[in-house]
């Protein structure tokens, strides 16, 4: 319950959206307009569930990383916080997850 899921959660942001399309701001408009055209598919509209996932997560657990070093009282309750993490990561996924996906379906 350390640092791990921290460094994993970071590890999966490393290739994230916008990563992948800095190369093509300098080059032909044509390639620019190839790689955002592939960004508006399903299949990268449910990728972006994963990565909005991630990225809650890792802002989640961060702050209770903070607080376990910083507050005299988080390294005894440092396993209640993170569950405390996972509610927290639960809920804004539920709330977020329908109303991406309706946007990426069209529904």
């Amino acid at each position: 319950m350390g640092t791990a899921p921290h460094h994993r959660s970071g590890a999966l942001l490393l290739p994230s959206r916008p990563h992948l399309g800095h190369g093509t701001h300098s080059s032909k408009p044509r390639g620019y307009n190839i790689v955002i055209g592939a960004y508006q598919t399903p299949i990268m509209g449910v990728a972006e569930v994963g990565l909005v996932g991630a990225v809650v997560f890792h802002a989640f657990n961060g702050l209770r990383i903070i607080l376990v070093d910083f507050w005299n009282i988080g390294t005894r309750i440092h396993r209640s916080m993170f569950y405390a993490v996972l509610i927290l990561w639960a809920i804004t996924m539920a709330a977020f997850t329908p109303r991406h996906l309706m946007f990426v379906f069209g529904w």
